[in-house]
């Protein structure tokens, strides 16, 4: 697979590891560490596995296979992934495979989830396993994870989102293909293994009339497209269907009215609609794409939650209930520091569990190792500003993405006073509390 050269945009693709010296309270993030070849002489014979099969993996999986490296399956113990064929690929328990009579000559495995890297580590030292000879991370492949906010715009003003509870915005606009072909392909050449994209952060990504053709640039380039979506608009959803996003992500916050109380600006009718739709479509053109459900869990929605998760039983779609927050990480900022937030944020503030609210205020304490990821959230927005993180909204490190090889970005990023300013105000908290996987969202 070959990508376009004809502009001649700074890249970094060095025959060696190229690595930072970065901050205590960041992740360090190396480039390149493996080449393929590289990649191929560690695995030698042995059967490869990917552990987690969630979207990095299936990225990863899309990106090897575009680099001529094949996957056995993947090893994954949630009971939402149990069975499932994934591109084709089965998912295992992992105990099926670690427990093998000769696992640790027959298997090579890369883990590919950051949350869960810790946990990973003290299973496969049950078996036996050592790292650089049986397992890598997945960071030593793909090091930042890229989100392009392919629309610079949303439809609604949601309490406790930026577009609903901040006073400045940034630009308002539309990325076109011309432009995402070049940002994709000089992701590509800094990030060989890359295999998956989120095409938003803060944007509605339907809200772009170019996406079906932003998604199969991405197809041409075996690149995973994530959308994450209100879907409290109009949409052409035999187009967008057709188009076959690999995974769309669609939010909810309550049923009926409780849902129009913080999806502000959002009619439950059109919501509703557009979700039946978009699962029959799906349906009716047999299109491989992974739909998730994600209900945010307030404290005025907790009756709808057995709701939507029968809701999403009968769509056949996967249900992931998640804590509701504040964002962005400016708002958190501020509250840590004891400044104003706005009365939309206020607002968004008594609605949040008492467990949310201890995370905002920092009445729960990170760890002393604690180390930021939100470094490895690469953001892109429509008109190729760099923001410094995923996370939050207005600060940039970069005018123009195609101008600086990632390298530089990175450290940009790091060295940047809005990395040095959510450090000193001990907002940068990381960690798996708000995943279902670890907290009872229902009861909280």
């Amino acid at each position: 697979m070959t990508f376009s050269t004809e502009i001649n945009t700074p890249v970094c693709r060095p025959d060696s590891g190229e690595k930072f010296i970065f901050p205590p309270f960041l992740q360090e993030i190396t480039f390149n560490k493996y080449s393929a070849d590289d990649l191929r002489s560690l695995i030698g014979i042995k059967k490869l596995y990917l552990r987690g099969a969630a979207f990095v993996g299936q990225g990863i999986a899309s990106g090897l296979k575009r680099e001529g490296i094949d996957i056995e399956g993947y090893l994954d113990s949630s009971p939402r992934l149990k069975g499932k064929i994934l591109h084709g690929k089965p998912v295992y328990n992992p105990a099926e495979i670690l427990g093998g009579e000769n696992a640790a000559n027959d298997i090579f495995i890369i883990m590919t989830s950051g949350y869960w890297q810790d946990e990973f580590v003290e299973e496969f030292a049950q078996y036996g396993l050592k790292e650089n000879i049986h397992y890598i991370s997945v960071y030593d492949l793909v090091p930042i994870f890229p989100s392009i906010d392919i629309s610079g715009v949303c439809n609604l003003r949601c309490i406790g989102c930026p577009r609903g509870n901040m006073r400045e915005h940034p630009p308002v606009g539309f990325m076109k293909p011309d432009t995402y072909t070049l940002v994709i392909d000089k992701l590509l050449r800094e990030i060989p293994f890359l295999g998956e994209v989120q095409l938003y952060t803060w944007g509605e990504p339907l809200l772009n009339k170019h996406i079906h053709e932003i998604i199969a640039i991405n197809k041409e380039r075996m690149v995973l497209s994530i959308i994450s979506s209100n879907l409290s608009l109009p949409v052409d959803m035999e187009k967008f269907v057709k188009s076959a996003p690999d995974i769309v992500r669609v939010s909810c916050s309550g049923w009926k009215d409780n849902y129009e109380i913080t999806h502000t600006g959002a009619k439950w009718e059109l919501f509703y609609k557009n979700l039946n739709d978009l699962v029959e479509m799906k349906n009716k053109f047999q299109k491989d794409i992974e739909i998730e459900l994600y209900f945010h869990r307030y404290i005025h929605n907790t009756e709808d939650f057995e709701k939507v998760k029968e809701l999403a039983e009968n769509l056949g779609v996967t249900f992931r209930p998640v804590l509701a927050s504040l964002y962005p990480r400016e708002n958190h900022v501020k509250i840590r520091l004891g400044r104003e937030i706005s009365s939309e944020a206020k607002k968004q503030l008594t609605l949040l569990t008492p467990f949310s609210i201890k995370l905002l205020d920092g009445s729960i304490k990170k760890s002393p190792d604690n180390r930021c990821f939100e470094n490895r959230t690469f953001s892109i927005n429509w008109n190729l500003n760099v923001r410094v993180c995923g996370v939050y909204y207005m600060p940039t490190v970069a005018d123009n993405f195609l101008e600086k090889p990632l390298t530089e970005l990175v450290q940009l990023v790091a060295t940047s006073e809005t990395c040095a300013m959510c450090e000193k105000a001990d907002a940068n908290f990381c960690g798996k509390i708000l995943t279902a996987e670890v907290f009872d969202i229902k009861n909280d």
